[in-house]
C-alpha cells in the first residue's frame, strides 16, 4: 500500500543522497544508481547495500585515483563472484562491506582479510593470482600490512573483470530470485514515490508538525537553560 511506496521512496532518497555525497554531482549520482540498480536485477543484492559498498569503496578510490565507473564495476563484479561461489545474500553483503571498509582504511588485513579468505575463497584465490602470490603468501602480506589499497584495488578490479562472467553459469537460487523480485519491486515503488511526491510531502508535513509542537512548548514558557540564557 501507501506505506510501501513511502518506505521505498525514502530508501531511494537516502541512496541518492549517499551517492551525491560520494560523487559531488546529482547527475552522476543518478547514473551510478541506475547502474547499481541494473546490477541488482541480476545479482539479487539489495540496491541500498550496493550503494553502501560503493560509498565505502569510493573513499579508497579517491586516494588512489580510481574512477567512479571502476568502483561500480568492482562492486558489481564482487557480487557476481560471490554468487558464483555459492555465497548467500547475507554473506555477500557482509564480505563486500568488510572489504570496502578495509580498503577505505588503506590496508586489507586482520578480520577483513580473514573474512575474504574464509567467506569468498574464489575471490581470495583470484586476488592472489593477480598479485602473483599463493594464498599463504597473501596471508603473510596481510599480516605485514603490505596489502595496501593502492595494490589491492586494481588487482581486485582485474580479478572481478576476469571472473564476473561466471555469474551466467551459476544456478539461479530461490534466494537470488527473491532478491531480484524485491529489487524490481522497490525500484518501481521508489520511482512511483518520486513521481507522486508522497514521501517528500509526508516528510514536509512531519517537519512542520515538529516546528508547531516546538512552538507550543516555547509559548508555554517551557524553555531550555540555553534558551533562557539567550533571552
Amino acid at each position: 500500500g501507501l506505506r510501501a511506496v513511502v518506505v521505498a521512496g525514502d530508501a531511494l532518497t537516502q541512496s541518492m543522497g549517499r551517492l551525491n555525497t560520494a560523487l559531488g554531482s546529482v547527475e552522476r549520482a543518478g547514473e551510478i544508481y541506475d547502474r547499481l540498480y541494473r546490477d541488482s536485477l541480476q545479482t539479487g543484492v539489495a540496491v541500498r547495500e550496493s550503494v553502501d559498498a560503493f560509498a565505502r569503496f569510493s573513499t579508497a578510490a579517491r586516494e588512489i585515483g580510481a574512477t567512479s565507473d571502476q568502483v561500480a564495476t568492482l562492486v558489481g563484479g564482487l557480487q557476481r563472484i560471490a554468487i558464483a561461489s555459492g555465497a548467500s545474500q547475507q554473506e555477500i553483503a557482509s564480505s563486500t562491506q568488510q572489504l570496502a571498509q578495509a580498503l577505505a582504511s588503506g590496508t586489507l588485513q586482520g578480520d577483513e582479510l580473514r573474512s575474504i579468505l574464509e567467506g569468498l575463497p574464489t575471490l581470495a584465490q583470484a586476488l592472489a593470482r593477480e598479485l602473483g602470490v599463493s594464498i599463504g603468501e597473501l596471508r603473510k602480506l596481510g599480516s605485514e600490512g603490505k596489502l595496501t589499497a593502492e595494490r589491492v584495488f586494481p588487482a581486485l578490479l582485474r580479478a572481478t573483470e576476469r571472473l564476473g562472467a561466471e555469474l551466467d553459469k551459476a544456478p539461479l537460487s530461490l534466494g537470488r530470485a527473491f532478491g531480484q523480485l524485491t529489487a524490481a519491486t522497490e525500484g518501481f515503488l521508489g520511482q512511483l514515490d518520486r513521481a507522486i511526491g508522497l514521501s517528500n510531502a509526508l516528510a514536509r508535513a512531519l517537519s512542520g508538525a515538529a516546528r508547531a509542537v516546538d512552538g507550543v512548548r516555547r509559548g508555554a514558557g517551557l524553555l531550555t537553560d540555553g534558551e533562557r540564557l539567550a533571552d
